[in-house]
């Protein structure tokens, strides 16, 4: 279902409790020499703390046994224990073009809650440590014929272990369900819509490499199933990927991505564009994927925080030639603190190209795609675990195939309760 475009999983959420519990990482994740070295550390000593620490318990042994059984026994339980964080959205809005049409234009009004949760279990000695993260969005609208809700869950599970020298393996579990509405429409008199569902559970190893000055690698093989409630497009897929990723400054840091991705249908046949293929295999797609994204951090003025990104992707048809394409990507997100107000806005803008398929049959121009988008939300706090949102989206897609073409927006206004951490 290659034209299909599902929502993108939110990443403002899930970044935000990532980012909030970062130190807690960052602590798991850090190989020290020594158990001693390690409670110096989480107790933030140095050796000079710590030979006055031991010389003033020497000569009162209650006091060195208070320290050695509440002290470390509050410290373990504080490092090993799980981190909890829960965001709960809750907004109505107004949607243009919800359908994604280029004729039968449809707007509607809708309710949409959100729910983010974050886990996270530090590992410690030979103890794994252990990640779950979960998204689940759900619009109900009001004005579209045939179409009531649209939905989309994500699923993460994580376990790795830390060993000497920097090496830390893992393995993962993931699972993406969406319900994307699409237009039906037999013609532009008369409006109907069609739900399009995905389930995609994948399965992740992978091997991550941290150096003194060079940064951190890292290797993963990852095999998923992809499921369409529309006939002849489930697809078995495998990605091998490298990533390297190293700080540039205090402040910034810069993230290489390589991935090797291969497509096999279970239904869909090969095409080719200039000949008849008799006895046409099934479809297998194979491709490469680059990523670099940089990132840049401030802890004063108006901007917060700066991301800029670039992606590069290429795929092939084994034998045919009518899938094969190339894609790229150029997006730039920043965070601003404007007084009371947090504004996050971005831009983005994507090319896809058609190397065979011709716009008409027996023509020589080849489907070629432009795609703008644009978002922003602005977010006021209440109280401490309470704010309220703006969120505005713009989409403009431009084809030289019709049926590809369209533009919509979106406006939600909401709340949002963050009151759920616990430690």
């Amino acid at each position: 279902m290659k034209d299909l475009l599902l929502s993108p999983i939110p990443r403002l959420l899930v970044g935000a409790a990532l980012l909030a519990l970062a130190p807690v990482a960052t602590i798991a994740e850090e190989s020290l020499e020594s158990d001693e070295a390690w409670l110096n550390a989480l107790l933030g000593l140095d050796e000079n703390d710590e030979a006055l620490l031991f010389a003033e318990m020497e000569e009162e042994e209650d006091t060195f046994d208070k320290y050695d059984e509440e002290e470390l026994r509050a410290a373990l339980q504080q490092l090993t224990s799980w981190e909890f964080d829960a965001t709960i959205d809750a907004g109505v809005g107004m949607k243009s073009n919800v359908l994604y049409s280029a004729e039968n234009e449809q707007e509607s009004a809708f309710f949409q809650s959100n729910v983010d949760v974050f886990l996270l279990k530090p590992g410690l000695d030979d103890r794994p440590e252990l990640l779950a993260i979960f998204y689940g969005e759900l619009r109900l609208f009001d004005d579209v014929p045939g179409l009531s809700t649209e939905s989309l869950a994500f699923l993460h599970t994580q376990a790795s272990k830390q060993y000497g020298n920097g090496w830390k393996p893992g393995i993962g579990l993931a699972a993406v369900r969406s319900e994307q509405a699409l237009d039906a429409s037999i013609d532009e008199f008369e409006t109907e819509a069609t739900t399009v569902k995905v389930f995609r559970p994948s399965i992740q190893i992978k091997i991550d490499k941290e150096f003194e000055t060079l940064g951190a690698a890292s290797a993963r093989f990852e095999y998923a199933q992809s499921g369409y409630s529309i006939e002849g497009e489930d697809y078995d897929e495998r990605i091998f990927g490298l990533s390297w990723k190293r700080r540039l400054s205090d402040r910034s840091n810069l993230e290489l991505v390589w991935e090797r991705f291969m497509e096999e249908y279970d239904e869909k046949l090969e095409r080719s564009t200039s000949t008849l293929l008799s006895e046409a295999p099934l479809l297998e797609i194979e491709g490469d994927r680059f990523r670099a994204q940089w990132n840049y951090r401030s802890d004063g003025g108006a901007l917060r925080r700066l991301q800029s990104r670039v992606l590069v992707e290429r795929e092939d048809d084994a034998l045919g030639d009518y899938y094969e394409r190339e894609r790229w990507q150029l997006r730039e997100r920043a965070e601003f603190q404007f007084g009371v107000v947090k504004a996050i806005a971005s831009i983005s803008y994507a090319e896809l190209d058609y190397l065979f398929r011709p716009v008409e049959v027996g023509g020589h121009e080849t489907r070629s795609d432009e795609d703008w988008r644009y978002s922003l939300r602005l977010e006021h706090d209440v109280r401490e675990d309470l704010s309220v949102f703006l969120d505005a989206e713009y989409a403009d897609k431009r084809s030289n195939v019709q049926e590809y073409t369209y533009d919509s927006s979106m406006v939600v206004l909401g709340l949002s309760y963050s009151g759920f951490g616990a430690h």
